[in-house]
C-alpha cells in the first residue's frame, strides 16, 4: 500500500445535489464521470478506449435521466480501495494513516477510499480489499446499489 498518496486537497461540496456534488470533485480531480445503467454497474457509454471525453452538456443530459448511477475512471490519477464492510475499513484505516484530504465514500456495504498512486497500477485484489486502477471504474454517490 506504499503507492498511495493524495496531493490535492478534496473540495467541500455544499450542492444540495449529490450528483452536482460528483461533478465538482471530478472537475476539482480531473476525473471522468461515467453513466451506468440505473440501479446497475453496467456503463452507459463507450468509456474504456478512453474515448469517453464528456462536455458538461453531456453530463448534463446523463444527469436529467431518472435513476441513472454514476462511475469514476480510475488510473493514472485515481485508484478506488473498495472495503466492503464497516470492519474491513477499520483495519484498513488502522493499518495505514490517510490524509485528511482523501476523499472517503460510504457505500451500502462498506468504504471507497479514493486516492492518487504515485504510479498507475493493475486493479487487484489485496487480501479482502479490492483496489480498482488501470482499466476499472468505481461506482461513486449517488448510485443505488444492486440488489
Amino acid at each position: 500500500m506504499n503507492n498511495i498518496v493524495v496531493e490535492r486537497e478534496a473540495p467541500t461540496c455544499e450542492s444540495p445535489r449529490l450528483t452536482e456534488s460528483l461533478f465538482e470533485i471530478c472537475r476539482h480531480f480531473d476525473l471522468t464521470p461515467i453513466p451506468l445503467k440505473p440501479k446497475s454497474k453496467v456503463p452507459l457509454v463507450r468509456w474504456s478506449d478512453g474515448s469517453w471525453k464528456p462536455t458538461s452538456l453531456e453530463l448534463e443530459t446523463w444527469a436529467s435521466k431518472p435513476d441513472i448511477n454514476w462511475s469514476v475512471r480510475c488510473g493514472e490519477i485515481l485508484a478506488g480501495i473498495d472495503c466492503d464492510s464497516e470492519n474491513e475499513y477499520s483495519r484498513f484505516t488502522a493499518a495505514h494513516k490517510l490524509p485528511r484530504s482523501c476523499p472517503i465514500v460510504k457505500t451500502g456495504r462498506g468504504y471507497h477510499i479514493w486516492v492518487k498512486p504515485k504510479r498507475a497500477i493493475r486493479s487487484q485484489r489485496v487480501g479482502n480489499l479490492e483496489i480498482k486502477c488501470l482499466g476499472s471504474y468505481i461506482v461513486a454517490p449517488p448510485s443505488i446499489h444492486p440488489r
